[in-house]
């Protein structure tokens, strides 16, 4: 295995540079298992030390930060759910992932809190991405009641463990393709395609971002 050839094949994967560099990192464990087991020269370096992945350990740019009024106004913009995906993540400051892995049951709606604990990542539901994530957080009444009146126009009969955002019906793209989950949302693709789009159309934000943490 040849770190060049390794490099190039990163650079090709459709993933963010943090990502990346957890690939790689991974790579590093068969070499190191077979020095252990002597298949390979103790005293050889492993060569995925010499692989580098541009931005994996350093943000590219920094996060835009919507200041209140433009983010009212990319509100005006958005249709439903993504308009209250949005306030929640902004609300709660959570990640995308947490936003579309939030189920109806993780609300105490008579203390007005929500317990995080656990995210959607590309059609997988995993547990929070660390231990700090794991947690309850306090809902602002306002923030309770715009939930309480999404959930009667849209899910009224919904169980605990119905998704917050269910994908009830396929979407389609500003690229013309069709997009769902059998669960809930990918926010990869949800925000670049919808919010990030609003953004930019509307010149709020100069390109289309990753993710509503970037920008949120």
């Amino acid at each position: 295995m040849k770190p060049l050839l390794v490099e190039e094949w990163l650079s090709e994967l459709n993933l963010a540079p943090k990502s990346k560099g957890h690939i790689r990192s991974i790579m590093h464990i068969p070499f190191n298992w077979a020095m252990k087991w002597e298949l390979i020269d103790l005293d050889k370096m492993n060569p995925m030390k010499l692989v580098r992945v541009e931005g994996s350990s350093k943000r590219l740019r920094q996060p835009r930060t919507l200041t209140v009024k433009e983010f009212r106004l990319l509100l005006e913009r958005l249709e439903e759910p993504i308009r209250t995906m949005c306030i929640v993540a902004a609300c709660l400051g959570l990640r995308a992932s947490e936003v579309a892995g939030l189920q109806w049951g993780d609300f105490d709606w008579g203390n007005r809190q929500i317990h995080i604990q656990r995210g959607f990542v590309i059609g997988h539901v995993d547990e929070v991405k660390t231990t700090n994530s794991n947690r309850s957080l306090p809902v602002h009444k306002a923030l309770a009641t715009l939930l309480l009146e999404y959930k009667k126009e849209t899910a009224p009969d919904a169980k605990d463990t119905d998704w917050l955002f269910q994908a009830r019906t396929e979407l389609e793209g500003h690229d013309g393709r069709g997009r769902s989950s059998e669960l809930t949302y990918f926010p990869r693709e949800l925000m670049p395609d919808w919010a990030g789009l609003a953004g930019t159309r509307f010149g709020i934000l100069t390109r289309p971002c990753c993710a509503p943490c970037e920008w949120i």
